[in-house]
């Protein structure tokens, strides 16, 4: 006899993030998430979409996963079309979870919170004021209110227990994965071909916490690299100086009229494959990362990584990535020589193919398929129906 709905877990998944019109960081990770939500089987678990108290219909879900851009969400919120409020109708244990931020308060018989990072706690400074007050409003009352924690790396779940005081048994680390295929990075090696001027590339928004300035500094002190390789910054405006401000007070506007240093803004996800393809090497000098999917993404593409050794950034690329201090960029300059001296020797190539089969091990089909059976066994522990 096949259960009925009633005898099913009931979970409501929070898609807030993939209102963005251009999808980078967390609204990709949410879009995977939909992504494989999408797929369950209707009988295996009930599951059901949500932005705030609106319940959102799967077509306009999945128009919106295929669209990677918020554009057919926002559309059908605007309208109410593929829209109905939320009801906690009796449906049996009813599970929420929330990807980025959740209420203050108890609204599901389980309740479920994904932590990215928490960056706003630690290093607040390369916050703009409104992302704090959004990050910190009612959180205290959001970590009481919530029994499952998810992060997306053992650096961010040391924080959690660090700043929130959350017990480890609450607390479920699952890290991100990667969409680039073999094939896919094999068909574009053929379609770029050996020809391209080399370069470097720096991937993330223009934004304090991603450290630009330090890679621009590094530069002036090491001019020469100009001269062999262009470098080429990937990632949208977002808050404090501009890029062509951060190269003014650099001293590098030449460089940037010579074209080689380039600024290409937000790319769709053929060009930044395209980019982490054809690149000799990324360099990723980010303050604070809560899982740093650039690197693995670089990793997955048989890219070497220059990575700052902050945070969550050495747990996901492990131990060939090339490591130094983002606040000192002799360090970089260090690193730089000795990817150089092992491009030479043939030690990069060797180095390149344990980054390769490491990124392997990070997968979304995991994350998923960890997050759901987690929320599963809590509501078969607990049992108890949603509150009314």
């Amino acid at each position: 006899m096949k259960p009925s709905k009633h005898d099913l877990a009931r979970l409501v998944i929070d898609i807030a993030p993939m209102r963005e019109e251009q999808f980078t960081g967390i609204p990709n990770v949410v879009k995977e998430v939909a992504l494989r939500a999408l797929a369950v089987p209707a009988l295996d678990l009930a599951i059901e979409f949500a932005v705030g108290d609106n319940l959102i219909d799967r077509e306009i879900v999945a128009a919106t996963v295929a669209a990677s851009s918020g554009r057919p969400l926002n559309q059908a919120l605007r309208t109410s079309a593929g829209v109905r409020p939320l009801s906690m109708s009796d449906l049996g244990p009813t599970a929420g979870l929330n990807l980025h931020i959740k209420p203050p308060f108890r609204r599901f018989a389980i309740e479920a919170l994904f932590f990215h990072d928490l960056s706003f706690l630690s290093i607040p400074k390369v916050h703009q004021a409104g992302t704090l007050r959004a990050h910190l409003n009612g959180f205290r009352a959001q970590v009481d209110s919530t029994d499952i924690f998810f992060t997306n790396s053992n650096a961010t779940k040391l924080d959690l227990e660090w700043y929130c005081g959350v017990p480890d048994a609450k607390i479920h680390v699952t890290h991100l994965g990667h969409d680039i295929e073999t094939s896919s990075v094999a068909a574009m090696r053929c379609r770029i071909g050996s020809g391209a001027e080399p370069f470097l590339l720096v991937l993330g928004t223009i934004e304090p916490r991603k450290n630009i300035a330090f890679v621009l500094e590094w530069l002036v002190a090491n001019r020469a690299v100009l001269d062999e390789y262009r470098v080429v910054f990937c990632g949208r405006e977002g808050w404090g100086d501009s890029f062509d401000e951060l190269v003014g007070s650099a001293g590098l506007v030449d460089a940037l009229e010579r074209g080689r240093l380039k600024h290409v803004g937000f790319v769709n996800a053929d060009q930044r494959l395209a980019l982490l393809v054809s690149a000799q090497a990324l360099i990723f000098p980010s303050l604070y990362e809560g899982f740093g999917l650039p690197g693995l993404e670089a990793m997955a593409c048989g890219t070497p990584v220059l990575a700052s050794c902050s945070t969550s950034i050495p747990e996901v690329v492990g131990p060939d990535g090339l490591y130094f201090d983002p606040l000192n960029p002799f360090s970089l300059t260090k690193v730089f020589e000795r990817f150089c001296k092992e491009k030479k020797d043939g030690r990069l190539e060797k180095r390149l193919a344990r980054l390769s089969h490491r990124s392997t091990e990070f997968s979304y089909d995991t994350m998923f398929r960890s997050m759901v059976a987690t929320i599963k066994s809590h509501c078969i522990l607990r049992g108890k129906p949603p509150p009314q």
